[in-house]
C-alpha cells in the first residue's frame, strides 16, 4: 500500500480530469483539474445487503498538511470503529445547524465570542483558536443546546483528540471550550461551566523547546544543504534560505510584503503581530547583501504579487508548516532545527562566537529591551550596531558553510 510524502504531493498537477490518489487505510489526496488538492476518506457502509463507498472530504491542501490529514483521518476511523457514519452524522449536523433558532448552540456561541476575541489577540492567535474550534469541537457539540453538553462528553471526545492530534491539541481545545462557556456564563446563557478546571484531566503535554544548533559545522552542514538544493530556487525553497538570515518568527518573515522592502536602503520595514501588546510594534530589519540578492531572485518569481513569498493558502502566502517540510525533504531532520529554531542559534553562536552583546540581538529579535529610558530610545540608538550584526551573521553563515564544504573535499580525497 503506497504511503504519499511531501515531495510527491507538491509534484502532483492537474489533469483533463480529477483524480485521487491513496495514501493509506482510506485516505486520499484528491486533485482538481486546476491542480487544486484536498484529502478524503473513503469508507464502506452497508445499504440494503450490498456495500456502498462514501467519500468525506476532510480539508484542503496545504491549509491542511499530511501530518493533520493522517491525525484527522485517525479521529474519523475512531468514530467508523465506534459505528458512526461519519458523512451522514456531519449533513445531519449542518440541517440541525441551519434549522435550529430557539436555544442558544455551541456553534452560535462559539462565533459569538470568536468575534469578541478577535480585537483583543493577534491575527495568528485569532486564527489558530478558530482552526482548533472548527476542527475539534463544532463537529461533535456544535448543534447541542449549551445546557446538553456534558463535562463527560467533552473528556471523551478530547481524549480522542489527544491520542490522534497531540497532547497539546487536545489540552488547548479544552481550555478553548472553557473560555467560550465562560462567556456563554457571563451572558447568563448556562447556569455552569461544564469545562472549567477540565483540561487537568487530560494527558499533559510534554515541555518541548525547538532545538538548536551551536556547532559551527553542523550550521555549515544545514546551510549548504539550503543553498546546494535544487528544490530551492522555487518561492518556498527562496523563504528557507533566507529564513536563517533574518530573525523574526517564521510567521512574520513570510507575511513579508513588496511594498516595505527597500533594496536601496537594505531594510524591510514591518510590524510586529506576536510582541505588540508587549512594547513592540514596529521593527526595521537590516538586510544583509546575500539576502538582498536572495530577495532580488524571488522577485523575478513573486514581483507583481502583494507577498514576497507568494503561496497558495487563505491569506495568499506559503504556509509555515509547507517551509518546515520543505526543510525535512532536503534532508535537515526536525529534531535538529526548525524554522524557529534559528533564532536560538542566533542568540547562542552570536554572543558566544561573533562576541555581540545580548541587548542587540534582541533587538533584532524584536525582543523588548530592559532600557530604563525606554524602548523607542534605545533602537534609535542601536541602529548601526542592528545593521552591523545582520550584515556579519550572514557573513559568518555563509563562512560555516564553506568550511563544511571543504571539511567534505578532505574526507572525500582520503
Amino acid at each position: 500500500m503506497s504511503i504519499l510524502t511531501n515531495k510527491q504531493i507538491e509534484n502532483l498537477k492537474g489533469k483533463d480530469k480529477p483524480y485521487r490518489i491513496l495514501d493509506s487505510n482510506g485516505l486520499y489526496l484528491n486533485i482538481g483539474v486546476s491542480g487544486n488538492k484536498s484529502w478524503q476518506y473513503r469508507y464502506q457502509v452497508y445499504e440494503n445487503e450490498k456495500r456502498k463507498d462514501r467519500w468525506f472530504t476532510i480539508g484542503k491542501y496545504p491549509n491542511l498538511s499530511l501530518k493533520q490529514a493522517r491525525a484527522e483521518h485517525t479521529r474519523l476511523v475512531f468514530e467508523r470503529e465506534k459505528g458512526i457514519d461519519v458523512q451522514v452524522t456531519k449533513i445531519a449536523r449542518r440541517k440541525i445547524q441551519n434549522t435550529s433558532t430557539k436555544k442558544d448552540n455551541l456553534h452560535t456561541m462559539a462565533h459569538k465570542y470568536l468575534e469578541m476575541r478577535k480585537g483583543k489577540v493577534v491575527e495568528s492567535t485569532w486564527d489558530k483558536d478558530i482552526s482548533r474550534i472548527e476542527r475539534f469541537l463544532l463537529p461533535q457539540f456544535g448543534t447541542k443546546a449549551l445546557e446538553d453538553i456534558q463535562a463527560q462528553d467533552l473528556l471523551e471526545h478530547l481524549m480522542i483528540v489527544s491520542e490522534t492530534n497531540g497532547k497539546e491539541t487536545a489540552v488547548r481545545t479544552m481550555n478553548q471550550a472553557s473560555q467560550i462557556l465562560e462567556y456563554a456564563f457571563s451572558l447568563g446563557k448556562v447556569k455552569y461551566n461544564v469545562a472549567r478546571g477540565m483540561a487537568k484531566y487530560l494527558p499533559t503535554p510534554e515541555n518541548n523547546h525547538h532545538p538548536i544548533i551551536k556547532e559551527e559545522m553542523k550550521l555549515g552542514e544545514v546551510i549548504y544543504l539550503m543553498e546546494h538544493n535544487d528544490r530551492n530556487r522555487d518561492v518556498c525553497g527562496i523563504a528557507v534560505r533566507i529564513v536563517p538570515h533574518i530573525f523574526l518568527r517564521i510567521s512574520e518573515i513570510l507575511s513579508m510584503k513588496w511594498v516595505d522592502v527597500d533594496f536601496r536602503k537594505k531594510t524591510w520595514e514591518t510590524d510586529i503581530s506576536k510582541t505588540k501588546r508587549k512594547g513592540v510594534e514596529h521593527i526595521r530589519v537590516f538586510l544583509s547583501d546575500h539576502v538582498i540578492s536572495l530577495l532580488k531572485e524571488v522577485r523575478k518569481l513573486t514581483g507583481d504579487k502583494e507577498f514576497v513569498f507568494h503561496g497558495d493558502n487563505r491569506k495568499g502566502q506559503v504556509d509555515d508548516s509547507t517551509v518546515r517540510n520543505r526543510m525535512k525533504l532536503i534532508g535537515i531532520p526536525k529534531d535538529l532545527v526548525k524554522p524557529h529554531g534559528f533564532r536560538g542559534t542566533a542568540m547562542s553562536m552570536g554572543q558566544d562566537e561573533l562576541k555581540v552583546d545580548s541587548r542587540i540581538i534582541d533587538m533584532c529579535m524584536a525582543h523588548k529591551t530592559k532600557n530604563p529610558l525606554g524602548t523607542a530610545y534605545d533602537r534609535a540608538e542601536q541602529l548601526e550596531e542592528r545593521k552591523n550584526f545582520m550584515n556579519i551573521w550572514s557573513e559568518y553563515l555563509l563562512e560555516s558553510m564553506k568550511k563544511f564544504q571543504k571539511s567534505m573535499s578532505k574526507l572525500r580525497a582520503v
